[in-house]
């Protein structure tokens, strides 16, 4: 199977997309934070998402989110609940 460049670029594209619409899914719970740092950002993470722009695909990168994710401070609602 042979993929084109722009088939790798257009994958690219959608997935990113999906991941920025995934946001209006996010869910926080502070309650699961153990210092002011990780409660700032929390907000900045829910800011990104509710904004639906680039800054919050950029954020899920970034190692200290994935540990929110991790530990439960930020997880997605299923679609539909």
């Amino acid at each position: 199977m042979i993929i084109s460049m722009t088939e790798v670029k257009e994958a690219e594209r959608m997935a990113k997309a999906q991941r920025i619409t995934a946001g209006r899914w996010l869910r926080v719970d502070e309650s699961k934070v153990t210092s002011p740092k990780d409660t700032m950002l929390l907000h900045r993470v829910r800011a990104a998402a509710a904004d639906g722009s680039g800054a919050f695909d950029e954020m899920l990168k970034v190692r200290d989110v994935n540990r929110l994710f991790n530990d439960g401070a930020l997880y997605f609602e299923r679609p539909g609940q």
